[in-house]
């Protein structure tokens, strides 16, 4: 243990001569295993080998025949292998003990093991197979920045740690993304798919295209059901689905047309897909569909769309769990019947005048005669996000304004503090102005940011109060046509 240097030095040219074949030349004794550089062909395990390695080398006092037991050992734990090893003729008696007052108690070596040029290239010559000893020359003088001529484990270490690193980052971003084969489904869809949405309750999707046919897939991609749906306000031929929204907190689903109408149907029953509801007498075609409802009362929802005419129209349901429209008491010896159809002109913001006690309708002209691409309504911001294709008022957002509830109505009756307040649009809502429009967007209320794509190549992300400039544009490919958006805390997705 407290051999000098010199004799270390001795020691290891006796073991290297010794460990030599002397049928093989020395310039074939180690094959470059390929033109990279040395640091490209190790691996952590060659770095964990190299730990054990020095540290049986260093215990057994640089005795190059333990080492060589130890790796032909194929490599037993280092107390093994040098408890039933004899140094210098006699048997050595190391335990854990004196282990780990050698190593500093944790399996390392803290610097103690020291070697300078041409240790070093010997001893990675005897431990490795990865190169040649002018290539573990090469390394020594990158791990000897300071130009000290001696380095030790830490150094080491740290060195091809970061190889290391460097190598995985270099790695993740060339490395070409190995796609499974694509597989061909048998659609039930002969036109245009308008969207495709998940049911969170059951984790199937719903795909339903301009024709009006409504699929239903599993998590497996495979087709569960298919129905074609049909209104009577006109042909089948002339049916056309604009959008659909699912009602995810009640299981129902609503469809828009272009005969001015809403559908919405109930997707709990198995035997038959009708309609509960029909919003008809629309004043636009409705062109896009949102759905909200509260996280913290149940029966509060929003069904909101925007339709050709440029308007932001909305549903305001407080009883939901219930129903979303009052029924009428069906005449005495009939039948009630199954789907309820609402004349959207019945519906009205005034409650106390209102026909249907649970729902407000209100509405804005937000986009002056032009399409409403897309409408949302965010919570955070309490406020309709809408967008049109247009140079000028591309996206806006309008808050949503809420009369004073009071307990007692004009004629001092008590009103129900769980009905409806009555609801409006802002008359000034707030215009970004985006050039060639904008076909798509997405809010993340988590970042605050609005991110809006078209067909100008641009992904811009907005401040909602800070209309003058975006706070980031990223440029997509000139022949990339962006028709929709998604964003999450750390991803945004075009599409």
């Amino acid at each position: 243990m407290s051999t000098s240097s010199s004799v270390r030095n001795e020691s290891i040219g006796k073991s290297i001569e010794q460990s030599k074949n002397p049928k093989t030349p020395e310039k074939n004794e180690r094959k470059t295993l390929s033109m990279d550089k040395l640091e490209n062909r190790l691996t952590m395990k060659d770095l964990n080998k190299l730990q054990r390695g020095f540290m049986v080398l260093y215990i057994s006092g640089f005795d190059w025949e333990a080492v060589e037991a130890w790796t032909a050992s194929q490599e037993l734990p280092v107390i093994e292998t040098l408890s039933s090893w004899s140094i210098g003729g006699t048997h050595s008696q190391y335990d854990f003990e004196d282990f780990q007052s050698v190593t500093g108690g944790d399996g390392t070596q803290e610097g103690k093991l020291i070697l300078d040029r041409e240790q070093f290239c010997d001893a990675l010559s005897i431990l490795l197979d990865k190169g040649t000893k002018e290539e573990y020359g090469e390394l020594f003088d990158k791990i000897d920045v300071a130009r000290e001529g001696t380095v030790d484990w830490d150094k080491l270490a740290s060195h091809m740690l970061l190889e290391f690193t460097e190598r995985d980052d270099k790695v993740k971003s060339t490395q070409v993304p190995q796609w499974k084969d694509l597989k061909t489904f048998q659609s039930p869809h002969k036109d245009i798919i308008q969207r495709v949405s998940c049911i969170k309750n059951n984790n199937r999707y719903v795909a339903i295209s301009k024709e009006g046919t409504i699929s239903m897939w599993g998590q497996d991609l495979k087709a569960q059901r298919a129905i074609k749906t049909q209104t009577d306000s006109c042909k089948t031929r002339d049916l056309w689905v604009t959008d659909f929204v699912i009602l995810q907190n009640i299981n129902k689903i609503a469809l828009s047309f272009t005969s001015k109408e809403i559908a919405i149907y109930d997707m709990s029953t198995k035997m038959e897909f009708s309609p509960q509801y029909k919003i008809q007498n629309l004043h636009h075609t409705p062109l896009s569909l949102d759905y909200w409802s509260n996280p913290n009362n149940v029966n509060e929802a929003m069904l909101v769309w925007g339709d050709v005419g440029g308007y932001v129209n909305a549903l305001y349901f407080s009883s939901v769990t219930m129903a979303l429209f009052d029924r009428p008491p069906a005449p005495a010896g009939e039948k009630q019947e199954p789907c309820l159809n609402v004349n959207i002109n019945d519906v009205s913001s005034d409650v106390a005048n209102a026909k249907y006690k649970n729902v407000v309708y209100f509405f804005k002209d937000c986009h002056k005669g032009q399409w409403v691409r897309q409408v949302k309504y965010s919570q955070y911001l309490d406020a309709f996000i809408s967008c049109s294709t247009t140079n000028n008022n591309s996206m806006a957002i309008a808050k949503m304004e809420k009369a004073g509830t009071a307990e007692k109505g004009p004629s001092g009756q008590q009103i129900d503090k769980n009905k409806p307040v009555s609801r409006s649009i802002s008359r000034r809502p707030t215009y970004f102005d985006i050039s060639q429009g904008v076909n798509a967007f997405d809010y993340s209320q988590n970042l605050n940011l609005i991110a809006t794509a078209g067909v100008n190549h641009h992904i811009c992300l907005w401040n909602p109060y800070v209309n003058s400039k975006p706070n980031g544009v990223s440029q997509t490919s000139s022949h990339t046509y962006v028709c929709g958006i998604l964003m999450s805390t750390l991803n945004l997705m075009g599409y």
